[in-house]
């Protein structure tokens, strides 16, 4: 089974905008935390079934916000999630975190 590495900056990403959505509508920052863990499971399943969006930067969006799950797949058998941000979002400001 792939592991996986959720960068500490994704996590904060994915709690930052928990908060913001909770603070707009009370229960909607539990259902925006609940979406990269169901991502994860895909992603977890058939990684190379997302499509690579930079060099070996792959992509998978939630279902019910504009926000996508960015991932490195390392080896052996490691995913490696370098950003959980909106998808308008400039992709300078984490595509240099696939280094890490």
């Amino acid at each position: 089974m792939m592991r996986i590495f959720v960068d500490p900056i994704a996590k904060s990403e994915i709690r930052e905008t928990a908060q913001t959505y909770e603070a707009h509508r009370r229960g909607l920052g539990a259902l925006f935390r609940d979406e990269p863990r169901d991502v994860l499971t895909r992603i977890r399943e058939a990684p190379r079934a997302f499509r690579v969006v930079q060099e070996d930067i792959r992509r998978a969006n939630l279902t019910q916000f504009p926000y996508a799950v960015f991932f490195i797949l390392r080896e052996p058998r490691k995913i490696h999630v370098i950003a959980v941000t909106h998808q308008r979002r400039d992709p300078a400001i984490w595509a240099g975190r696939f280094r890490v």
